[in-house]
């Protein structure tokens, strides 16, 4: 925790740190249909000891362990990044994307996450899988991509305050869009990216046990779930109105919030 990609790299696999492959394998295995994973408050005594058995081994042992508090690790190491995972720079070129109530060109985000630095890049592909995954068991767990931004928004982008009231619309509106349409966004391999990513979003165990596991990802690979095609051309869900409403109920909130503090403390 607190340590630079750079050298957390160095010995992780596919350049994604060791924690965060065990987290979300962990959460995929245990934790799809807990109702608000990522959003319950995890146990901190748990993940203090959990967080001292990563920073002095390396590894951590789950068992035992409440998938909340597990799940809670991942904001944490996120969150304690010496530099965010998405820099601050980004937030004008982010906004630039938004189109309106035509939500924003997916294209345009897709050549904006490129220009990420490789482990950044392959971290955030690899984050938003694992997030595409979780949301596609919303009936379950209720943690539907804009549940989902709301939870990782201030750990991924690191902002505070008023400066993360003043962006709150983009870096909601940014996640809400990477999470649900992560086959388009990722569906071409970064320049320089490392062998073997996943393409498409499968669980982690099913995506280890391809054959074919260290070979270049390429765009022909990059397919819909075998299974959930159908689904996704006859649900309704995902839509940019629905997106939009959930982003100005959250909005309007966390103003209705800061104006409360802000006239009890008056």
């Amino acid at each position: 925790f607190g340590v630079p990609l750079e050298k957390l790299c160095d010995a992780s696999m596919d350049g994604v740190p060791k924690l965060v492959v065990k987290v979300t394998q962990y959460v995929e295995d245990h934790g799809l249909d807990y109702e608000g994973i990522y959003r319950v408050n995890p146990n901190m005594r748990i993940i203090d000891q959990l967080r001292a058995q990563f920073d002095k081994t390396g590894d951590a042992n789950f068992s035992d362990v409440d998938v909340a508090s597990v799940a809670g690790l991942l904001k944490m190491f996120l969150r304690d990044l010496p530099t965010p995972l998405l820099p601050k720079e980004m937030m004008k070129d982010i906004a630039q994307s938004s189109q309106g109530d035509k939500g924003m060109d997916v294209k345009l985000l897709a050549n904006l996450v490129t220009r990420l630095s490789r482990m950044k890049y392959n971290l955030l592909k690899y984050l938003i899988r694992h997030l595409h995954i979780v949301s596609r068991h919303e009936k379950e767990n209720k943690m539907t991509p804009a549940n989902l931004a709301i939870v990782f928004g201030p750990n991924i982008f690191s902002l505070e305050g008023m400066e993360y009231l003043y962006w709150q619309k983009y870096t909601l509106e940014f996640l809400c869009v990477l999470i649900s349409k992560y086959k388009e966004i990722f569906s071409e391999v970064h320049k320089g990216n490392l062998e073997g990513r996943p393409a498409y979003p499968i669980p982690y165990k099913e995506y280890m046990a391809e054959k074919n596991i260290y070979e270049p990802v390429t765009f022909s690979v990059c397919h819909d779930y075998p299974t959930a095609a159908k689904e996704e051309e006859e649900e309704v869900f995902g839509g940019w109105l629905y997106l939009k409403v959930q982003i100005l109920y959250v909005h309007i909130c966390i103003c209705v919030h800061m104006y409360v503090r802000v006239y009890v403390l008056v």
